[in-house]
Order: structure tokens, then C-alpha cells, then sequence
């Protein structure tokens, strides 16, 4: 199925009329015997009027996420085991000698007893030693492993609720600038948003042109850091990465600002120049109503047939219905372009008017 076919098929919006009023026909009275037959005069309706309900916008956050910095980082036991081992070897090799020399000169019968209580002291001294290093050894992997448990779950909350927030911001931002097949099936259904925008709106005249990367409308700060640290922070790391993934959200229609722009060329292949061009004249016609947004098909005779199509647009025609803006040659150009000049000339004096009043 053609573009051109697909389009006639959604042409609903071409049946609107954003003046008139349905005017329903006279009613027919019973007639009476012996009266004359009455004079029954049917009005036919003008085109449904469009009335657009008023413009709901999905929330977007623009809060400011501050990551706060993860827990200190307990202190690492500085006490080994050789330094506890250390002073029991050598109250073994001080004592050891002099025993020795007592008991082989014969002077000091209760050195052996001397030398065990000497090195039991000792032994007791390093057990003790040896028990309290393995204690805060076990304290600080303890601590550690809490430390990375909180943060991570800190870290867990923070991402949900940054997720959160991209899921708004893409859902407005895709529901603000729908694909053609939905501004079609709008078209089809006269949705309640079909010509939402208004000339205040911040939208306005903004055209999709694809999907891409855009900056997020929120703020992520990663940690502040008043210190330098002398060992990389495998959590902070971590933050720094949740900070720098959520800068940017995937995903997001790109558009092309036209009110801010004025003016836009596009070039490249033809057909895809084309397809590109119909696309945001749909999107055109879709958000906008055609008493706030005129559109003028200016065309090659060559090129005619893949433009006859927008002639069902009503923002193709002036605001009395008697002029389509569908230029295909130079007697059509002349005619239609002065009508616009006076047209513009018409909506310039009336807005001095307004700014004057």
C-alpha cells in the first residue's frame, strides 16, 4: 500500500472544520388535517467543529541528585604477627644462655625453673598478642564488608529512582513527539491531542527527526571528596560511574526547533530527503491547528504526484476555504504568493493593533 493510499485512509482530520458549528436541520412537525402541506426546508450541517481538549503534560523532573560520599574506611590493623613473635623469640634466646651457663657451671640450681617461667610469661604475652591482632582482623573485614553492603544499597536506591526519572522524561518526551504512524492513527481517531500546540507552547513548530542521545533533564553530582585519598575507593568509583551512566538518556526524539530556526534545508538522497520532509509536514499538521499554522506545497511539475497528497490538509488552504496553497507552476505562484503577502500584511497590522490597544 502506497503512502498515498495509507494517508486516505487516516484523512479523518480533512473532514474538520475549526470555524463552523453543526446546524442541525428544522424539525418536521406532524401535519394537521386540512392544513397545507408545510414547506420543509433542510439545512445541511457544516463539517464537525474540532474542539481540542486542554493539553495534559506528563511530569518531568528536573530535580538534582547530590550522591553522597560512601562511609569512611575503617583502619586497617598495623599489628602482624612477627611483631608479636618477635619479643617472645627473644626473651627465648636471652634467657636460653645464661641458663645454660648457670646449669653448667653448677651455681644456679633453679635456672631450668627461671627460664620456664620466663618463657611462659612470654608465651602468654604472644598468645594474648596473637589473639587480639586476629580479633581486629576479623573487625576490619567485618567492617568492610559492611561498608560496601550499605553504600551498594545506597547506591541501589539512588539508580531506582534515576530510572524513575528517565521513564518520565522519555514518557513525555516520546507522548510529545509521537512516531508518524501514531500522529496518523491520531488523525484517524481526532485524538484528544491532535492540534495540542499553541503559539505559546515551548513545542512549538518542533519536528521529530529521529531518536537519539539527549542530555537528561535532571542533574547527578557525584561525591565531593574534601580530601585527598592515598588508595583508590573502589566505591566511590562506583558513584562516579552512577553519576557519568545517568548524564545522558537513550532513546529521546530528536527535534529540529523550527521556531527557533526560521528557516531549514535538507539534502542529501533524494528519497530520503523526501521521506523526511513528508514526515514533518504530518507531524506539522498533526500538532498544529490550521488557524495557527499555514503550510504552502511549492513543487516541481516532475515532482508533483509525490505532494498531491498534502492537498487533503486543511492547513493548506486559506482561512475562507477558497484557496489551496499548492504551487506547482507560474501562474499558481503568483496568485497564491501575493495572497499570502496580504495575508501576512493582514496578521502584521493586527498585532501592531493589539500591541497599540
Amino acid at each position: 500500500m502506497s503512502f498515498m493510499q495509507q494517508f486516505k485512509k487516516r484523512r479523518s482530520w480533512l473532514d474538520l472544520d475549526y470555524k463552523r458549528s453543526d446546524k442541525p436541520s428544522d424539525r418536521v412537525t406532524e401535519q394537521k388535517e386540512g392544513e397545507p402541506a408545510p414547506q420543509v426546508r433542510v439545512v445541511e450541517p457544516g463539517p464537525p467543529v474540532f474542539t481540542s481538549s486542554p493539553r495534559r503534560h506528563l511530569h518531568i523532573s528536573t530535580a538534582e541528585m547530590v550522591l553522597q560520599p560512601p562511609p569512611n574506611v575503617p583502619s586497617k590493623p598495623a599489628t602482624s604477627f612477627f611483631s608479636v613473635i618477635l619479643p617472645v623469640m627473644g626473651v627465648w634466646l636471652g634467657v636460653a644462655p645464661t641458663v645454660f651457663a648457670a646449669q653448667s657451671s653448677g651455681t644456679n640450681a633453679q635456672a631450668p625453673l627461671t627460664m620456664f617461667a620466663a618463657g611462659s610469661v612470654a608465651l602468654l604475652s604472644a598468645a594474648f598478642g596473637i589473639s587480639n591482632i586476629i580479633a581486629a582482623r576479623r573487625k576490619f573485614k567485618h567492617d568492610s564488608q559492611l561498608r560496601e553492603l550499605i553504600y551498594h544499597r545506597y547506591l541501589g536506591e539512588c539508580e531506582s529512582t534515576l530510572k524513575g526519572w528517565v521513564k518520565q522524561q522519555s514518557d513525555a518526551s516520546l507522548t510529545a513527539n509521537p512516531k508518524i504512524e501514531e500522529c496518523l492513527e491520531q488523525a484517524k481517531t481526532r485524538h484528544q491531542r491532535l492540534w495540542e500546540r499553541e503559539p505559546a507552547s515551548v513545542d512549538f513548530l518542533d519536528l521529530r527527526l529521529g531518536i537519539g542521545k539527549l542530555q537528561a533533564a535532571f542533574k547527578v553530582k557525584p561525591p565531593e571528596i574534601n580530601q585527598i585519598a592515598l588508595e583508590p575507593d573502589p566505591l566511590l568509583e562506583n558513584a562516579n560511574k552512577l553519576a557519568e551512566k545517568y548524564r545522558d538518556i537513550e532513546g529521546l526524539p530528536i527535534v529540529l526547533p523550527l521556531a527557533k530556526a526560521r528557516s531549514a534545508g535538507i539534502f542529501g538522497d533524494r528519497t530520503k530527503v523526501l521521506s523526511s520532509v513528508r514526515s514533518m509536514l504530518i507531524q506539522l499538521a498533526t500538532h498544529h491547528a490550521p488557524n495557527e499554522v499555514k503550510v504552502v506545497v511549492i513543487s516541481s511539475e516532475i515532482e508533483v504526484n509525490c505532494w498531491k497528497w498534502a492537498r487533503w490538509l486543511p492547513h493548506l488552504w486559506d482561512d475562507d476555504h477558497k484557496m489551496l496553497f499548492f504551487i506547482t507552476d507560474k501562474a499558481s505562484r503568483h496568485q497564491i504568493l501575493a495572497s499570502l503577502e496580504g495575508m501576512l500584511q493582514q496578521r502584521q497590522l493586527s498585532l501592531q493593533d493589539e500591541s497599540s490597544g
